[in-house]
């Protein structure tokens, strides 16, 4: 988790503001926009003036950053609007030469994390995959899987989601 700590602005998990003029606001969307896949940033990003130049900043090449033809267990991707047969779920572009067909009906727009199955035959479609949470490919199969962006007004409002913080200019805080 990054904690982007301001003294003016709302707390909690960051979503964006409209309102330009806040430092700690377009810090936090210029991470969150690292953060997501390369191709998933526009269907989560639309144009903002906060990221005018983000696009000029080096990818993160972390391990859910996952290339076209590279080979994963896990991928993030986000459910497309595509009619399903009944009783099968949602299509997901994760990036990949062929969509995936996960296990479960979800609203079109949403950002998942999928596990894939095993490769297909190479005359198959699609690919197929099961949803599941963000947290599974650190918990489980221990691979790091990005962060999360949370604003803070107040300091002690949130030691209490570290172990241990860190500043230049406070004293040693351990909770």
């Amino acid at each position: 988790m990054v904690l982007v700590f301001c003294f003016r602005t709302v707390e909690g998990e960051f979503e964006g503001i409209k309102k330009r003029g806040h430092a700690c606001v377009q810090l936090a969307r210029i991470l969150q926009y690292l953060e997501c896949p390369q191709y998933l940033r526009k269907s989560f990003f639309p144009k903002h003036q906060d990221l005018q130049f983000a696009g000029l900043l080096n990818p993160l090449d972390s391990p859910h950053h996952v290339r076209i033809d590279e080979e994963s267990e896990y991928r993030e991707g986000v459910v497309l609007v595509r009619p399903t047969k009944p009783g099968q779920g949602s299509f997901v572009n994760c990036g990949m030469r062929k969509e995936v067909q996960i296990d479960k009906k979800l609203e079109a727009g949403l950002r998942v994390t999928v596990r894939l199955e095993k490769q297909p035959s190479p005359d198959s479609k699609t690919r197929k995959g099961l949803v599941v949470s963000s947290h599974h490919p650190r918990t489980v199969s221990g691979l790091y899987w990005g962060y999360s962006v949370r604003l803070a007004s107040c300091l002690s409002k949130c030691a209490s989601l570290f172990d241990l913080l860190l500043s230049p200019r406070l004293p040693f805080i351990s909770s």
